[in-house]
């Protein structure tokens, strides 16, 4: 056979196996495969074809891709997973035994301020944000810091916490009851401490 002659080539293909048709392969993208995925299957399938690779060779290399994409895919779930916890484990060192309550008051600012994307993609996985964890946790606790002396916002002179909002206010009081005093019924300050989260809770109401 003349290897320049297309149509003669064509039909060598064709005693081969090839089909005559792109969709002759059967091609079916794997499970959740995306529409991306299936026009590279597509796109694979049409040119297969076009060239005359036979269905049988055409299927093995189909398969030995679908596995390398799987293999990808992964590893990269892997590293993401690896990066997170790393991540969630610094946090933990630096957050110490506030670490549970601080990523719920995160939890509770995003659900009142983040849009649905954001809330999803953070749930559960500020670990692999650090830095956006620890910005979210300073502005807790800036949302929690008493005004100073003469600050517009309270009594000129006295230190008398500014007025919050409902968040700002549940924030600190969920955060005064992780201190020591809170915690402690036979601590000097704890009933000083108890009246003022009880005060925060009535603010925030």
């Amino acid at each position: 056979e003349d290897m320049t002659d297309k149509a003669a080539m064509g039909a060598v293909w064709k005693r081969l196996g090839a089909p005559e048709k792109p969709e002759d392969y059967g091609f079916k993208p794997g499970e959740g495969a995306t529409e991306a995925d299936m026009a590279l299957v597509n796109d694979f399938a049409k040119t297969a074809a076009e060239v005359g690779v036979p269905k049988e060779h055409a299927g093995a290399m189909m398969t030995w891709f679908q596995g390398q994409v799987a293999k990808a895919t992964a590893a990269q779930a892997e590293a993401a997973e690896a990066a997170r916890a790393a991540g969630e484990a610094t946090l933990k060192q630096e957050w110490g035994q506030a670490f549970e309550h601080r990523s719920k008051e995160i939890g509770r600012l995003l659900a009142d301020h983040g849009d649905a994307g954001l809330i999803a993609e953070l749930d559960g996985k500020l670990g692999s944000y650090p830095g956006l964890a620890r910005f979210l946790g300073s502005m807790l606790d800036r949302m929690a810091e008493p005004s100073t002396a003469g600050d517009k916002s309270g009594d000129a002179g006295t230190g008398s916490p500014r007025a919050l909002t409902h968040s700002q206010a549940v924030a600190a009081a969920r955060q005064l009851e992780q201190h020591p005093a809170f915690l402690d019924r036979r601590h000097a300050e704890h009933k000083d401490v108890v009246q003022r989260r009880n005060d925060l809770l009535l603010q925030a109401s």
